[in-house]
């Protein structure tokens, strides 16, 4: 059964407006729990050793969205408002990823601490992003009929853009398995097709210097 991470409450949402080839068929077509964003399945490990950390989270992988201005506020004249006058519209979907992957490390045994919480420490990030296929890449727009012959096959073009993408997975790991995000040094990223509902595979691993 899946491990899943509940929602937050509607007072925390009044801002919401590895040696595994990442790239290798999922089989297993999980059906998401009711009202969750992501959430873990059986076959989803938590693996650190001193140089590497790997995971994987399930999920419609999700884009970093640019900050906005609450209604009712003007920056320049006009009427004040109250509070702070922007927000981020992605930050309830992170603390939710970090939720999940907190629960991830917290269930995990491990004779070691994480290794990479070391400001000093240069590390590499190889990100995975599954992407939902739409109903209309199978035939007669039914999942359990197969894809069509003209339906993409592997790599997911002109749907969400890779780099916010990056983005909103490097925030939402920062602090809980590296320090800052100015230790990634190098990044490895492709989105590709899923046939399931989607999810993020992510390893950081130290580099030599």
């Amino acid at each position: 059964m899946a491990e899943v991470i509940s929602l937050l409450t509607d007072e925390e949402d009044e801002e919401d407006d590895g040696d595994e080839d990442p790239l290798a068929p999922r089989n297993v077509v999980t059906v998401p729990p009711a009202g969750t964003f992501f959430w873990i399945d059986e076959s989803d490990i938590f693996q650190c050793s001193r140089i590497r950390i790997s995971f994987t989270i399930q999920g419609a992988p999700v884009a970093l969205s640019r900050p906005r201005i609450r209604f009712g506020y003007r920056l320049f004249g006009g009427r004040v408002g109250f509070g702070r006058p922007l927000y981020n519209p992605s930050q309830r979907k992170l603390t939710l990823f970090r939720q999940v992957l907190v629960s991830m490390i917290t269930s995990t045994p491990s004779n070691f601490l994480l290794p990479l919480m070391e400001p000093s420490v240069p590390l590499e990030a190889v990100i995975t992003f599954r992407i939902r296929r739409p109903n209309s890449h199978f035939v007669n727009s039914k999942r359990n009929r197969g894809l069509r012959t003209t339906a993409p096959r592997t790599y997911v073009v002109g749907k969400l853009d890779l780099d916010n993408l990056v983005k909103f997975t490097l925030d939402a790991i920062g602090g809980v398995i590296y320090v800052t995000d100015g230790q990634i040094c190098y990044i490895s990223c492709r989105k590709v097709w899923d046939e399931g509902q989607g999810s993020t595979t992510c390893v950081v691993s130290k580099l030599e210097v």
